[in-house]
């Protein structure tokens, strides 16, 4: 699988279908481990944009091992479907999905897994660190080694986890990531709306990730709600007025951290 140089050869054994955020950093990564592949997507701006990106043509005619569907979890059954429609002779290769909430099921192909990076992917965001980047991998027991070696090329944090372990992982990671990073974006508005910089916050954001990996998140927790100091909080909602949805998330979530 592995190929000398930075250029996928002229025969590639892996193709990747998408255009989005996660296609284009697999795609970076391929290339930076020498992976031979080629780059498939609809006929669109995007995967225009991420032909020029990547300085590779698309939808390059080939006879793939591998076929990654980087794609959005809603259309994986039609286009995995579509895909082996109208290219019957990629049947035996091994369909993967990236998928951290749907079952390798979902693939309309005889042979099928999961190949899930835990991170959050942004085109703009050059480059990530895939040697800190747990890879979760899920196929049948004929196709583990096949897709278990693909996978240490990537990264050499590589797990088994099945359809519904990844489902609650998944959920887990929305927690700490979307959730988190939305609650960021109301701190960075109210920063705004008194004329302060969200890059303040930054010392505060760090140490905050930093005690919550060292001692636990539960340890970890501060602030006038683990103190019960019911002035303090009262005088936020008094500036929350104005927003009775912010004002409503913060007792919620204060709530919830009295409870523990």
């Amino acid at each position: 699988m592995m190929q000398s140089g930075r250029r996928p050869v002229e025969k590639p054994d892996i193709l990747i279908y998408g255009s989005g955020n996660v296609a284009y950093h697999f795609a970076s990564r391929f290339l930076e481990c020498g992976l031979s592949f080629a780059l498939h997507a609809r006929a669109s701006e995007h995967g225009d944009r991420l032909s020029q990106l990547l300085g590779m043509s698309l939808n390059v005619p080939c006879l793939p091992r591998v076929v990654l569907l980087a794609i959005s979890d809603h259309a994986l059954p039609e286009v995995s479907e579509h895909l082996l429609h109208k290219n019957p002779a990629w049947i035996d290769a091994l369909w993967l999905h990236t998928s951290g909430s749907q079952p390798i099921t979902v693939i309309a192909a005889p042979r099928k897994g999961s190949l899930y990076p835990l991170q959050t992917f942004h085109r703009d965001k050059a480059r990530l660190n895939w040697a800190h980047l747990p890879l979760f991998v899920e196929a049948a027991d004929a196709d583990l080694p096949e897709l278990q070696q693909l996978a240490e090329i990537l990264s050499p944090k590589v797990r088994f986890l099945d359809s519904q372990g990844r489902l609650r992982l998944h959920l887990s990671a929305v927690f700490a990531c979307n959730f988190s990073n939305y609650c960021y974006s109301i701190a960075s508005k109210l920063m705004e709306q008194n004329g302060l910089d969200f890059q303040l916050l930054q010392p505060l954001l760090e140490e905050t990730l930093a005690k919550a990996l060292a001692l636990g998140s539960a340890k970890a927790q501060t602030g006038p709600a683990v103190r019960g100091d019911e002035v303090v909080m009262n005088k936020h909602l008094e500036l929350l007025k104005a927003t009775p949805e912010l004002a409503e998330i913060y007792r919620m979530l204060s709530e919830g951290i009295r409870r523990g």
